[in-house]
């Protein structure tokens, strides 16, 4: 069976001031996938996914849940839930009386709060206040408090920022945990690995407007070359032996970044990288290192902007 659209952006715009944050934005999220909403700090993210949480208003465009638009029903509203960087808890109550807090709040029974603090390993830190847990575990009773709810979507808002490599790992399977229960998940991130790993599709947004959207592999299939190679030398390249290099290194693109080549291979052959060595080495260049790596998201949005996802 074909993916049924469950939310549909359409031609969303917000504004701060002169800051233009949302530039007629329009695409679809799909029932049951996670998708990525990949680009730097600044890119207009957290402002989509408030908009779509219904905490922010946006100047024009309509968003559509299930064929319904959201601002004209409050109860579909109620099924998407947002759980923000910042955190949405009482610092000073334990973390057992927050998820009874705000059980109550949505009508939710005591035992959502045991399955879902069960879920995501906070039974150990039931009676300590809040604000004592570390950021991991304040990260996991945010994304409880939004489950309460039992929500249809939930919007992720940067979920790894700050986390430990350990407590990252143990926050993806749970996102992961959460797909297969049924949830759709979107989640915002400047995180490539993070985006390669997890989600289905990967919306790519720059300056307020999406540049691509397609799962990660088309993604890096349409918008890089196969492989990327780096030859850092001990001397600068000459124009001469750039030259040369480039005759021999077909299907090859090739520049230079101070006393390193850059080789963008179309083909994935690592015998390419070998005879481009062989080549510099001929030709009496002195390599002090050699690189190669795969293709990447990160590449995919530095050909489509012209910058990094650190906004370099």
């Amino acid at each position: 069976m074909a993916p049924q659209e469950i939310l549909r952006f359409e031609k969303i715009s917000k504004s701060f001031g002169s800051k233009r944050a949302l530039d007629s934005v329009s695409f679809s999220v799909m029932e049951g996938e996670i998708l990525g909403i990949l680009g730097p700090n600044g890119a207009g993210k957290s402002t989509m996914m408030k908009i779509a949480a219904g905490t922010l208003e946006p100047e024009g465009g309509s968003i559509f849940l299930g064929g319904r638009e959201m601002w004209m029903d409050y109860n579909a509203r109620r099924k998407i839930a947002m759980v923000p960087q910042e955190h949405s808890f009482f610092g000073e109550l334990t973390v057992l009386d927050n998820l009874i807090y705000f059980a109550s709040q949505v009508g939710a029974a005591r035992e959502k709060v045991a399955k879902y603090a069960a879920e995501f390993s906070l039974g150990p830190f039931l009676g300590k206040r809040a604000e004592e847990l570390s950021g991991g575990y304040k990260r996991m009773l945010n994304i409880c408090i939004s489950l309460i709810q039992e929500p249809q979507i939930i919007f992720l808002d940067e979920p790894s920022v700050a986390l430990d490599p350990v407590i990252r790992s143990e926050l993806w399977e749970k996102i992961i945990e959460l797909q297969k229960e049924g949830k759709t998940i979107c989640i915002s991130t400047h995180y490539m690995e993070e985006a390669q790993a997890l989600c289905d599709r990967v919306c790519l947004i720059n300056d307020g407007k999406i540049v691509a959207l397609d799962t990660p592999d088309n993604l890096i299939k349409k918008f890089t070359i196969s492989q990327i190679g780096t030859l850092t030398l001990k001397n600068p390249a000459s124009a001469p032996l750039l030259c040369e290099l480039a005759k021999q290194m077909h299907d090859t693109d090739i520049s230079l970044n101070g006393t390193s080549v850059i080789l963008r291979y179309r083909k994935k052959n690592p015998q390419l990288h070998e005879k481009a060595q062989l080549c510099l080495r001929t030709m009496g260049a002195e390599i002090i290192k050699s690189r190669l790596r795969e293709a990447d998201l990160e590449q995919a949005f530095i050909n489509l902007t012209g910058h990094d996802l650190k906004g370099n």
